[in-house]
C-alpha cells in the first residue's frame, strides 16, 4: 500500500490555531470596568495591550479603581503606582445614567489628580457611537 497524507486532520489543526489566535486577541485587553452603561464615543482609538487600571464613576460619584470602591482621598496613592509604572495604563470609565450628583467636578478632579501624580495619559473608555454611514 502506498504512504498517504490525509488533509482533514491538517485543515482541523489549522481552524484550531486560527480559533486560539482570534480569542486571544479579543483577551488582550482588559480592563477592569464595572458594569455601566458607558457614554458613546465619537472619535477614538482600540485599547493597546498592557497593564491597564481603570476609574469608575457610577451615577452616585462613587469611585470604584480596578472594581475596588475607594474613597477621593486614596485616589492619589493609587495614581502614584500607576504613574511608576511606564507601561500602565489608565482608562477613566464615567458611567451614562442619570444620578442626583454632577459627576463633571469629580472627573475634573480625578483628571487633575492624574497629571499631578505624573500618569500623562489618561484615556476614556466608552462603546463606539452608532452611526448611519457604514
Amino acid at each position: 500500500m502506498a504512504p498517504r497524507i490525509e488533509l482533514l486532520p491538517l485543515i482541523d489543526v489549522i481552524f484550531l490555531l486560527l480559533t486560539f489566535f482570534i480569542y486571544s486577541l479579543i483577551v488582550m485587553v482588559k480592563a477592569q470596568v464595572l458594569p455601566v452603561e458607558l457614554l458613546p464615543i465619537k472619535h477614538g482609538q482600540q485599547a493597546e495591550s498592557g497593564l491597564v487600571h481603570a476609574i469608575t464613576i457610577d451615577g452616585k460619584g462613587v469611585l470604584y479603581f480596578d472594581n475596588i470602591q475607594i474613597t477621593m482621598e486614596q485616589l492619589p496613592e493609587k495614581l502614584k503606582e500607576v504613574a511608576m509604572n511606564e507601561s500602565a495604563q489608565l482608562y477613566l470609565a464615567p458611567a451614562i445614567t442619570t444620578g442626583k450628583i454632577d459627576r463633571l467636578p469629580i472627573f475634573l478632579q480625578i483628571w487633575q489628580m492624574a497629571q499631578d501624580a505624573g500618569a500623562s495619559t489618561v484615556y476614556f473608555v466608552g462603546p463606539a457611537e452608532k452611526t448611519d454611514r457604514p
